[in-house]
């Protein structure tokens, strides 16, 4: 099955013999499933992002504090999103709006060749800068021994989204790969969750939603009947209670154990 026939359908292993349901506290759920959020969960964007942006800013903004257009970026960005989950936008032109908005707001109006050139450089630098959040692989290899499935739950652009988990070869990690553009809804609308849940055969209560936005994988993880674990490193965010935060995948181990915990008989209590 190509990378493609594999968004918005279970891939074919979700066929393999899972754990039976358990007779005794600490034995995975049948049809256990853990979902992640892509960007900023398993995918490294922080980095990217601030790599991309000091490569424009050196070449073409110079004068500028990274930090400064950092700031203005992210914040464009967030709103930009907004028009992209309306469908009003493809990612091209989200791209050129939002180099076309951090322009102006530097005050350093571009012509629409000059503004094409940024979003040019900060993709291909972007690319380079791939990486996944540290320990992440180790995490999910740790998962599937476990006997979990594994998923993933994404906003964003299908063909882009799933060249990031194949530039990292972790493609293959998972069983169900939800990306909104497939789908047609985007987090934290509940739709995408029960897709998701769905399509891993199983019910919300057996579901996990690991991610590290508040507002769009735990709000709306909580809101679709999933329990939820919330990862970013060194984060003030106001966690809704119950809900477990973790600084990141390292030490593996140790996230391992954290993370199966609501899959097992139990952790069925938590969040309940």
């Amino acid at each position: 099955m190509d990378a493609f026939s594999r968004i918005g359908h279970p891939m074919s292993r979700t066929s393999e013999a899972r754990p039976s349901m358990p007779n005794k506290a600490g034995e995975i759920v049948r049809n256990a499933t853990v979902f992640f959020d892509l960007d900023g969960t398993i995918v490294d964007q922080r980095h990217m992002r601030s790599c991309a942006l000091r490569k424009v800013v050196d070449e073409y903004l110079p004068g500028f504090d990274d930090r400064q257009v950092t700031d203005l970026h992210d914040q464009i960005l967030e709103n930009i999103v907004s028009l992209q989950s309306s469908g009003s936008l493809n990612i091209h032109d989200a791209g050129i709006l939002r180099f076309e908005r951090l322009c102006a707001a530097l005050g350093r109006p571009a012509s629409r060749a000059l503004v094409s050139q940024l979003y040019r450089e900060y993709r291909i630098e972007h690319q380079h800068a791939m990486r996944e959040v540290a320990g992440a692989s180790e995490v999910l290899m740790g998962l599937r021994r476990s006997g979990v499935r594994l998923g993933i739950i994404s906003n964003g652009y299908t063909e882009e989204q799933l060249g990031k988990l194949k530039a990292l070869r972790l493609l293959d990690m998972f069983d169900v790969i939800v990306i909104s553009e497939a789908i047609g809804a985007w987090k934290p609308q509940p739709a995408i969750f029960m897709a998701a849940a769905h399509l891993a055969g199983a019910e919300p209560a057996q579901c996990v939603m690991v991610g590290d936005s508040v507002a769009n994988d735990i709000n709306g993880g909580l809101a679709a009947g999933f329990r939820c674990i919330f990862v970013a490193p060194c984060s003030e965010a106001r966690v809704p209670s119950g809900v477990l935060h973790l600084n990141g995948f390292v030490p593996a181990s140790k996230a391992i154990d954290q993370l199966l915990r609501p899959c097992t008989l139990d952790g069925q209590m938590l969040q309940k």
